[in-house]
């Protein structure tokens, strides 16, 4: 009976936490597909754009293949006269791309989260 049922109850919180664990790895991992600096929480402020306005842009560029995809897709574009938008799960993610796309001052750009 009753100590089997404080050892199953046991077994449910120690799953539930590994559970919980993995999720934080795995949302961890999304944040680093993104971008490494999504890693850094920001500095003091805990936020990608405080990390981003600590960074020089070939830096930000070099963090991440997919970053340097979109902007050379969007030069493109660009170049043939295409208007292009992007779609993204995360802002962070958006951040990023606006803020390179902003320092680089060959876009216009406008944004809407929601």
């Amino acid at each position: 009976g009753f100590l089997g049922q404080d050892m199953l109850s046991s077994d449910k919180k120690v799953a539930n936490q590994a559970k919980m664990g993995a999720f934080k790895v795995l949302a961890e991992l999304r944040n680093l597909s993104g971008h490494p600096l999504r890693l850094l929480k920001g500095g003091p402020e805990g936020n990608i754009r405080s990390a981003l306005e600590q960074s020089d842009l070939p830096t930000i560029l070099n963090g991440s293949k997919k970053l340097q995809l979109v902007v050379h897709m969007l030069q493109g574009f660009k170049k043939y006269g295409h208007k292009t938008l992007i779609f993204s799960q995360s802002t962070q993610n958006l951040d990023v791309i606006q803020h390179v796309l902003s320092k680089q001052n060959q876009f216009l750009f406008g944004r809407i989260d929601g």
